[in-house]
């Protein structure tokens, strides 16, 4: 799915709006989901691939299908308003980047890569 058409369909889905603020990231599993699946043997993966992006007032986060090219299920939506925190912190050794968004219900840790980061940068600086 070419950037066109990935635009396109995350407008359709009320994902990003005008300003095209939408990047690729990996939605982090909790621990307690990390631990059981470790201990069942099931996948030890971090979580799912996933998008985010900034649709008005609200940051917005859908799963991507099973290939991981398009938006497929919203995750959340949370408005500016309810958000007490977010930051970008390294990973570990600098081999990723963690972004970590809270609300007085739920805490949300998003991974991504270095080539990400401008788009995540400005998608911090718009909740501001």
């Amino acid at each position: 799915m070419g950037k066109s058409e990935l635009l396109q369909r995350a407008k359709e889905l009320q994902l990003t709006d005008e300003r095209e603020l939408l990047s690729k990231v990996v939605i982090s599993y909790s621990n307690l989901r990390k631990t059981v699946n470790a201990v069942f043997g099931r996948n030890q993966n971090a979580g799912t691939d996933g998008f985010l992006g900034i649709f008005k007032n609200q940051l917005v986060c859908f799963a991507s299908n099973m290939f991981g090219t398009k938006p497929d299920k919203e995750r959340f939506r949370i408005s500016f308003e309810l958000i007490l925190s977010h930051e970008i912190k390294k990973g570990f050794l600098g081999l990723n980047n963690q972004y970590l968004i809270a609300t007085s219900t739920d805490r949300f840790k998003l991974y991504f890569r270095k080539k990400r980061l401008t788009m995540i940068e400005a998608m911090d600086q718009t909740i501001k």
